[in-house]
């Protein structure tokens, strides 16, 4: 479930259905879009725990109740605040690079959570989330597309789906065996030339 020491000792209810967004913001992830999402959805607590120019921005904006503010928490209570979420956010700057996968994607696989990718939809990260249905990508530029993949991943049924693949991608991709295959056939095929 969604309740664990580090929720409990943050005073988080986890009966209430939590958004999270983890990590760098910066002016060009858009923070208006986060400002705007929690005013339509208000039923829904947004937990913000960043750094960075876009989040002193929150900072000091009147935000809407349902945004709850923090500062990055310490690497080893990571999992547990992954955990104390329904859904992840990404958000990625249109200038992305085509191949650039940021780590708090990677981060939200692992921790089988769907994802809410608003970004380029041709950067690798959001064709990582479309083809294995880990999450809803909308672009960057089109917020009412954001607004309902919101909409549709709230249902049970979609999070139960987009979790299960999430982890399965993650289970897939990341296992150390899986690594150590790869990397076993790399050392080989460069000792060949």
């Amino acid at each position: 479930g969604k309740s664990n020491n580090w929720s409990k000792e943050n005073g988080l209810d986890s009966e209430r259905f939590r958004l999270l967004y983890s990590g760098t913001l910066g002016f060009k992830h858009n923070p208006e879009h986060l400002i705007k999402l929690a005013s339509i959805f208000s039923e829904i607590e947004f937990l913000i725990i960043a750094a960075g120019v876009g989040y002193e921005y929150l900072k000091k904006t009147n935000l809407p109740s349902n945004i709850i503010l923090m500062d990055l928490q310490p690497f080893e209570r990571f999992a547990e605040v992954l955990g104390s979420s329904d859904i992840c956010i990404a958000l990625l700057e249109d200038d992305a690079g085509i191949y650039s996968v940021p780590s708090k994607v990677l981060s939200y696989l692992c921790a089988g959570k769907p994802i809410l990718m608003h970004g380029p939809k041709n950067n690798l990260a959001s064709r990582i989330i479309d083809k294995n249905k880990c999450g809803l990508i909308s672009s960057s530029k089109n917020f009412k597309e954001l607004e309902n993949n919101l909409s549709n991943m709230m249902e049970a049924d979609s999070i139960k789906f987009m979790s299960s693949n999430a982890k399965d991608y993650a289970d897939k991709n990341f296992s150390v065996k899986v690594i150590e295959k790869k990397f076993k056939s790399i050392i080989t095929t460069c000792k060949e030339i």
